[in-house]
């Protein structure tokens, strides 16, 4: 028995450290597929504690591209956000035929939360990578969109800026429906 427990506590140590100093075939192993959509559906709640459901489309790229419509997707965690039949009233503007965008990018750290937002916890800066691109392919539950998303179909979907939207709290609650899934 005790040649059972040296045998998985190395099994383990060597995992960890595979984990921590990068070892490019945990990379492979974990890839998770570049310039491809996938779609989530996530709860969201604004300060006034209505929720509604967002439909989310996520997409990483190393280095952007062009979508069939000719819409920039650039380098980096690209989400976009379109509403649900019941988002009237929780989210302003964001109703059928609107979609919000932004890009976590994988040159630049990006900023997400601040005091104004529906979170309203604080800011997170961070710099997207391939490798949290993959844990999160690996990890967090998305179902692969063969088609594009609705945003960038012949519809006239209406691009919006809505500073209030807490693009945290969306990340957030993707990775708390990973862990109680």
């Amino acid at each position: 028995m005790k040649k059972y427990g040296k045998l998985i506590v190395a099994a383990a140590v060597l995992l960890c450290g595979m984990i921590f100093t990068g070892c490019k075939g945990l990379d492979e192993i974990f890839a998770g597929p570049q310039d491809t959509w996938f779609y989530k559906q996530v709860n969201y709640t604004n300060k006034a504690g209505n929720t509604t459901k967002l439909n989310i489309f996520l997409c990483y790229s190393e280095d952007g591209f062009k979508t069939k419509n000719d819409k920039d997707i650039q380098p980096g965690l690209n989400v976009v956000v379109t509403g649900s039949t019941e988002v009237s009233g929780v989210i302003d503007n964001l109703v059928d035929d609107t979609y919000i965008i932004k890009n976590f990018s994988n040159t630049s750290v990006s900023t997400v939360g601040d005091a104004e937002d529906d979170n309203g916890s604080g800011s997170v800066s961070f710099k997207m990578t391939t490798r949290k691109w993959n844990l999160m392919y690996t990890f967090i539950n998305m179902e692969k969109r063969d088609n594009i998303p609705p945003f960038d179909t012949a519809c006239n979907y209406t691009k919006l800026d809505i500073s209030n939207f807490s693009w945290k709290q969306v990340l957030a609650d993707s990775l708390v429906s990973y862990l109680i899934d």
